[in-house]
């Protein structure tokens, strides 16, 4: 979504008074705030540990002081970059929240070799994020250059972007996830294949 938001946008809005020039100028916000979507989920995952041991002062404290902090690097870009510069120090205190909150679990109630473990798989979960983006990335540029796609429809050409380039680099992480034993894809598809065979056979009968 980072790598393809304006393709995203295009297919999705651009119509009516949402033109060609409202994806341009609203894409860089959406790709700023990508980066930020991980530090959002994971920030939740983390205090949700601390509630759950009865401390909920902690993230309440950091959360405030981020939020805090934030405040003059907001002014300062937003008036250097604009709308994507607010959404660049979201996404990148998000990230810095993590991060805080992750460290003081650590420090606090000792997660020892189980931290080292889960920080080593987030280093080979975003090396491989990368690599998928920059070959997606690599994949649109090329059909953008190419001549018989410039001369398609606007919502044509992002759905022929997105299916060429993002369905591939998907699946080639996921493949990797696989490899790397991170995520255990076989397991998964059979899982969701075991689901939907007792619900077809529910609908056959009268």
């Amino acid at each position: 979504l980072l790598v393809l938001s304006k393709e995203t946008l295009a297919l999705l809005f651009q119509r009516g008074k949402f033109t060609a020039a409202s994806t341009a100028a609203t894409a860089p916000v959406l790709s700023m705030y990508c980066l930020g979507a991980f530090g959002i989920a994971a920030s939740n995952m983390v205090s949700r540990g601390f509630y759950a041991l009865q401390n909920t002062l902690l993230p309440m404290v950091v959360s405030t002081a981020a939020a805090l902090c934030s405040l003059p690097f907001y002014w300062i870009l937003m008036r250097q970059a604009g709308a994507p510069g607010i959404a660049l120090v979201g996404s990148l205190f998000m990230l810095a929240q993590f991060g805080v909150l992750l460290a003081m679990w650590g420090r606090r109630y000792g997660a020892g070799p189980e931290l080292r473990q889960f920080l080593a798989t987030l280093g080979k979960v975003v090396l491989v994020s990368a690599a998928g983006g920059a070959v997606c990335l690599g994949v649109a540029r090329g059909l953008e250059g190419l001549v018989w796609t410039q001369g398609l429809r606007p919502s044509i050409q992002s759905l022929l972007v997105l299916a060429a380039a993002g369905i591939p680099s998907a699946l080639l992480i996921l493949m990797v996830f696989d490899w790397l034993g991170i995520a255990d894809l076989r397991s998964t598809v059979g899982t969701l294949l075991r689901r939907r065979k007792p619900q077809t056979a529910g609908a056959a009968q009268p």
